[in-house]
């Protein structure tokens, strides 16, 4: 696969194409090569493929078979569907007959089976139809996912920050942010309380919150 791919760099695709068949045919015998190493071929695959119908016809004979153990399959049927949308509706609806009923729940993948399959009058293509349809009506309009994107970004979790959003101290200088916030205040409370009933009546000492000593409560943290 590396050769391959320093192939594919020099422009020599007849060398890089042999290259890949050679590596497709290794890994259905041998399952121990890592896979992100042909995980990694197959966008030089779809590069070839565009540029050559002989060249993708022969790729995709190269990737006819399952890989050992079924490595990559799905990988590989939908590197084999891409191919075939290049070529001709016969070989896609064949590809695509290998992954029914569970065809991967993606909009382009479902445009294009109940296109093919509509137009070659194959008997799934009003499940095709149908499923499609489905697809389409729970899909959110282009600027919806775009503000989903955008609000998932903004619940990540921020440095300095847990789950409720109290800070944890990390040094001296979020001490003093630690002192005043909710949690820092309770911390004071609590321990008044529990104490209260003491002989000498002093108040208690805060938890101990900076790196360097203990502060008594109402005096102010120094940075």
């Amino acid at each position: 696969m590396l050769t391959a791919r320093l192939r594919w760099r020099q422009g020599r695709i007849e060398e890089a194409t042999q290259s890949l068949e050679r590596g497709f045919a290794l890994y259905r015998d041998d399952p121990w090569p890592m896979p992100i190493l042909v995980k990694n071929a197959f966008a030089i695959v779809l590069d070839l493929a565009s540029k050559d119908a002989a060249v993708a016809a022969r790729l995709d004979a190269a990737l006819a078979r399952p890989f050992a153990l079924a490595l990559l399959n799905e990988e590989r049927l939908l590197i084999r569907l891409e191919i075939a949308s290049r070529l001709d509706a016969a070989r896609y609806v064949s590809i695509a007959q290998e992954m029914e009923p569970d065809v991967p729940w993606r909009g382009n993948i479902l445009r294009d089976r109940a296109r093919t399959y509509s137009s070659t009058g194959h008997p799934l293509a009003a499940v095709a139809r149908r499923e499609l349809a489905e697809f389409l009506e729970t899909e959110p309009p282009p600027f919806a996912r775009a503000m989903f994107r955008r609000l998932d970004r903004s619940r990540a979790p921020t440095p300095g920050r847990t789950d409720g959003h109290r800070f944890r101290p990390r040094g001296p200088s979020l001490a003093r942010a630690w002192r005043h916030s909710p949690a820092g205040s309770y911390g004071c409370a609590s321990a008044t309380r529990e104490s209260s009933g003491s002989e000498s009546g002093a108040a208690p000492d805060c938890l101990s919150i900076s790196l360097s000593s203990r502060r008594s409560c109402g005096e102010a943290a120094r940075p």
